[in-house]
């Protein structure tokens, strides 16, 4: 018998019946149990209570005489919180009641014995409770093994997938180590299709759930088929599988080989899971040194879903090399474009797009990240003329930032072009109506300028200068919103303001050429026969001829 302290795999009595803790001793020396025993008397019973999570079994017999009456219910305190615990309690006790057993059983005991107790009840007590410490000890080390095994492979995957081990014996040792009968020569790269549109406003718990059902489901058909594998993810939306090839005559079969293998793979993920994968394979490599390469390859080949859309199968064979990897669109042309942004052209900003479209989207076997740039370069200019030309910042911004997030998700150039065409249209949308509004606060200013100075010498630099725009451009917008040019506005309204005075015998002719702006009356005369069909006389005559004749009826 051990005295009274916490040690694992225990069991503790709590009891001074000592035939009790006989019987459980003698059963546990007879039947092999191998439990340590350990036994707590009333003396220093209730300052072993907050150590009873220390032990796996602790029986309590409930028989004895409590000097504190609230050690009962301080016990069934503790049990009610034992929960999170490993710690099984049974309790015993002569006649106990219904409702006093029941809320044992309730806040968690696993047994409740009525006293006085045979050998029969200790022996299926303790053989019961040392089978649940087994299954407790098998269940554990198989997690156990389970995640170390994972762990493992993990950890092979991607040193073979960044080239990181130098010895092929290492491969070896590792793939036997982990349970692979040969080691792997082909890389695959799986990309999720339409990822970040699945994901779009989720979670990343929901990014999680997705790919791993189509890892789930990847290593479901491979388990099915050739069960030699390596599975890493290596992106957000991209997971590499690592296969071990039968063996054959030539690089050709180990192609079609794949290329079969990698059909059946995405149909079968596509019909269990919902989703589309498009898969990238690299070229078989004996020496597993030159997985890193496979990989490459494979990565590579997926790429071209840029070009052949989404759902495919694409070998690293089948696809041509990347050209002009370091390509521009000319900045001339995009100068140009940003130009006519800027000016309020959209006329000629809508042909300038039609030749730009033609040559962006005709580039062949283009990289897609060089490609990407290239959008953005565009739009970027493209915002920075629009801003030039008098719209929000605010606006662009946000606008421009939006279309960077959109291109993201959007993964072959078919997608990109008609996004592309909807995007331009909206941001020249967008710069039209802030144009407009600018176009009018400036052509109101330039009125208001030459309401206060018509009777000066106005001339276009003067008014545009005032504005704070070019001479032609201004001359331009004035045209497009008044309807006329800008001389044209000055001398009507010299006219207008003409007609006036001229209904004022005391002024002459040459005096009100002279207060509307003219220095030379006879100019001024044939300004205003130009707009109104008759001479600065002619037409105050017109207007007085009726009281001329009105006076020679009374005579």
């Amino acid at each position: 018998m051990k005295g009274c302290r916490p040690v694992n795999h225990g069991l503790l009595i709590y009891s001074n019946d000592d035939t009790l803790i006989q019987m459980v001793q003698e059963l546990n020396d007879e039947c092999d149990f191998h439990f340590s025993i350990y036994t707590c008397s009333l003396a220093n019973g209730k300052g072993m209570i907050t150590a009873f999570s220390n032990y796996d079994l602790v029986i309590i017999d409930l028989d004895l005489t409590f000097p504190d009456e609230g050690l009962e219910r301080e016990i069934l305190h503790i049990l009610k919180n034992n929960r999170a615990h490993r710690t099984r309690f049974v309790f015993m006790k002569s006649n106990p009641g219904v409702n006093e057993v029941r809320e044992f059983l309730k806040a968690g005991a696993i047994d409740y014995l009525q006293k006085p107790l045979t050998n029969d009840n200790i022996y299926y007590l303790l053989h019961g409770f040392k089978k649940e410490i087994i299954s407790d000890i098998d269940r554990n080390a198989f997690s156990l093994n389970g995640k170390v095994t994972s762990y493992l492979k993990s950890s092979l995957a991607y040193d073979l997938l960044y080239g990181s081990i130098k010895h092929s014996k290492e491969i070896w040792d590792r793939c036997m180590f982990i349970g692979l009968s040969d080691v792997p020569n082909t890389a695959m790269v799986m990309h999720i299709d339409d990822f970040y549109k699945l994901s779009e406003n989720k979670s990343k718990q929901w990014e999680q759930s997705i790919r791993h059902e189509v890892i789930e489901g990847i290593q479901r058909f491979l388990t099915e088929t050739v069960n030699e594998m390596l599975v890493a993810v290596t992106d957000a939306d991209k997971i590499a599988v690592l296969l071990a090839s039968h063996l054959k005559s030539s690089q050709r079969e180990y192609k079609i080989n794949a290329k079969t293998l990698a059909e059946q793979m995405k149909d079968f993920v596509k019909l269990h899971t919902g989703y589309s994968i498009t898969i990238g394979i690299g070229n078989y490599y004996e020496d597993a040194r030159n997985l890193h390469v496979s990989y490459q390859e494979a990565y590579r080949a997926q790429e071209n879903k840029f070009f052949t859309g989404k759902n495919t199968v694409i070998h690293i064979d089948d696809v041509a090399p990347f050209v002009n990897e370091d390509k521009t669109i000319l900045n001339y042309d995009v100068v140009r474009l940003a130009t006519r942004v800027t000016m309020g052209d959209f006329a000629g900003v809508q042909k300038e797009l039609t030749e730009l479209n033609e040559l962006l989207f005709s580039q062949d076997h283009l990289n897609p990240r060089v490609f990407h740039l290239q959008i953005i370069d565009i739009l970027t200019t493209l915002a920075r003329a629009a801003i030039h030309g008098g719209s929000k910042p605010k606006e662009i911004f946000s606008m421009h930032a939006e279309f960077d997030r959109q291109l993201k998700k959007l993964e072959n150039i078919k997608e990109i072009k008609e996004w592309f065409e909807k995007v331009t249209n909206n941001m020249l949308d967008q710069v039209l109506i802030n144009h407009n509004k600018q176009m009018l606060k400036s052509v109101q200013k330039a009125i208001n300028y030459i309401d206060q100075h018509f009777d000066q010498q106005i001339t276009l630099e003067e008014v545009s200068n005032h504005v704070s725009l070019s001479a032609n451009y201004f001359s331009n917008m004035f045209k497009k919103t008044t309807g006329c040019a800008l001389v044209e506005y000055i001398s009507k309204l010299r006219v207008e303001r003409a007609k006036v005075m001229l209904m004022d015998l005391s002024y002459t002719v040459y005096q009100i050429a002279n207060k509307v702006g003219y220095n030379d009356s006879r100019y001024f005369s044939r300004v205003f026969k130009s707009l109104v069909g008759k001479t600065p006389s002619q037409y105050r005559n017109s207007l007085l001829s009726p009281s001329y004749k009105k006076e020679e009826t009374k005579v």
